[in-house]
């Protein structure tokens, strides 16, 4: 089912052309055969669109559950964020919530530059992306400071649900060092052996 959500544009487009194909001999030919046959796609067609809009991707519930911990971060909500991380990894559990004992933050904004790697046959995930918050101690000694992470985040499904396992907090310049090697790769001419 993920497959055909994921390729839905593909299956419907090749759908299409073999319908084109058959509705082109029925108009060549008359026969009503061809376009009988060329309904039948049709109707594949829209079912594959609708399937594919109706499942929901494994990509896209990691993206909606980093975005509802966004949320629950900004809202100050420690145990609903502690509840998105795996309950194995105790140490992490504490750890966060220790942080959001001492910081508010707020206006969180996840970059763009946002790429899910599926892997362990779509049972484990690795989220990369920049984001920018301002945070403020509770303490009241620094208030209203931007700041800028690079985040790498494992998440894990757990039965119908995706937690977090594990992340890392890096430099933001990773994250554009990252898009930066791709679009200096795709700019580097071809050397001369791989000319044809």
């Amino acid at each position: 089912m993920n497959w055909l959500a994921d390729n839905m544009i593909v299956v419907s487009g090749s759908l299409a052309i073999i319908m084109a194909g058959l509705a082109a001999g029925w108009v060549k030919t008359g026969d009503k055969r061809l376009l009988l046959g060329a309904l039948i796609p049709a109707l594949l067609a829209v079912a594959v669109v609708g399937v594919g809009l109706l499942h929901e991707s494994p990509q896209e519930q990691i993206k909606k559950t980093l975005f509802a911990t966004a949320e629950a971060i900004e809202h100050d909500k420690v145990d609903e964020v502690v509840e998105s991380l795996t309950p194995e990894r105790e140490q992490l559990r504490e750890r966060v919530r220790q942080s959001m004992t001492f910081f508010e933050i707020k206006d969180i904004d996840i970059k763009s530059n946002l790429k899910i790697t599926m892997s362990d046959s779509g049972r484990r995930a690795e989220v990369e992306f920049n984001v920018t918050a301002v945070t403020s101690l509770k303490s009241g000694l620094a208030k209203n400071q931007k700041v800028a992470f690079f985040f790498i985040v494992s998440y894990v499904r757990d039965r119908d649900r995706w937690l977090i396992d594990d992340f890392e907090e890096l430099s933001p310049e990773k994250g554009f060092q990252r898009k930066d090697a791709r679009n200096r790769r795709s700019r580097i001419p071809p050397s001369l052996d791989q000319l044809p």
